[in-house]
Formats: structure tokens, sequence, C-alpha cells
């Protein structure tokens, strides 16, 4: 297994949400249980003020991640080693070493690839340690929510002028965001205690 018990306890969880042209606009870190959510797109800010999520660029918590891996010995564990990987050298941070995927490790347990393709491909991890079904996590319209928010903030300049329904889609997204960090754990943990138990 690519992680030991210790060090999947101890890892740092993170989930991205984001455009395809754009570095991450929201940042989730789970270490252990505290979560730690930020914005890092400037558009967003005032929509982050409503919700008391600090505003930070994506190349600061790019740093902040590898300063914590590094000083404090912790392994960064995501649902896809590719995009996470890309987002990261892209913010001039290299802790390929330190970086682990939820998708390495169910081609570990299944024993063929098992590429983050399908929006529920998470669901399907988690079903592979036999963890019940997580409704938060069948439908990812993160990009669709975020698009929406971004554009509604441009075009009214505040958060107060955004319709019920896009405050709804800011909520669901940040929501998810957290979601998928515990549940990436959730899987983490119980593939490797799985591991363990079977080679015993």
């Amino acid at each position: 297994m690519t992680l030991t018990s210790a060090e999947a306890d101890n890892a740092l969880y993170v989930a991205f949400e984001g455009l395809v042209e754009m570095a991450p606009a929201v940042v989730g870190i789970l270490q252990n249980e505290l979560f730690e959510q930020f914005v890092c797109d400037p558009i967003l800010m005032p929509a982050a003020a409503e919700k008391n999520i600090s505003f930070s660029s994506f190349n600061e918590i790019a740093l902040q991640l590898e300063k914590r891996c590094s000083q404090q010995n912790r392994r960064l564990v995501a649902l896809c080693h590719r995009k996470t990987s890309t987002a990261l050298q892209k913010a001039g941070v290299n802790i390929e070493e330190r970086t682990c995927s939820a998708e390495s490790i169910a081609a570990q347990l299944t024993g063929h690839s098992s590429r983050a393709r399908s929006n529920n491909c998470l669901q399907e991890f988690l079903s592979l340690v036999s963890l019940g079904p997580r409704p938060h996590l069948r439908q990812h319209n993160s990009p669709k929510r975020l698009r929406a928010v971004r554009t509604m903030i441009r075009r009214k300049d505040s958060y107060e002028k955004l319709t019920r329904t896009v405050k709804g889609q800011w909520s669901k997204l940040l929501q998810h965001n957290e979601n998928e960090c515990r549940s990436l754990r959730d899987f983490v943990v119980a593939a490797v205690s799985q591991s363990v138990r079977e080679n015993e």
C-alpha cells in the first residue's frame, strides 16, 4: 500500500474546486478532524467574507501545503494525482514524493487502473472498502455552481444582490468541498486498514 496507517491518519487531505482554465478557486484542507477552507479567486472575495472564509492566493496555499508536509512530515492526499500535481507545479511547488491519490490507492485494491474519470468515482472508491452510499457525492456540480456565482458577482458587484438560487449554489459548493475532504480521508484510512489486515 502507498501509505502506512500512521501516514494515512496524519495526512493532509485536500480538495480543489475550480474551472479548467483557472487556478483552484476554493481549497479545502482536512488535517485530522480540523477542516480549513480558503477562497483563492479575488472575484469571490465578497462570497468568502459572507461565509467567514479566509482569502489567500493559490500560490500561498501551495507553499503552505509544501511547508506543512515538509516540516510536519505529512503526506498530501487528493482524489486525482495528475490534477493536484499540475495545479501545485503551476504555483511553483513540487511535492510529488509526498503526494498520494485516492485513485492510486483504489488501483492497488482492485489490481487495475482506477482513474478519477467519472463524477461518482469517490463514491465508487468508498464502496471498495464497504463504506455506504453518500448522496452528497453522487453529483459533482461544482464547476457549474462556481461559474454561476462568479458570473453573478461580477455582474452585481455584491454578494447581497445574488439571487437565492445562486447563494444556495455557493453554499452547496462549499459543502461539497468539505464532504470530499472528509470522504477522501474515510476511504484512505479504511483502505490502508483493510490492506494491513489482508497482509497479516
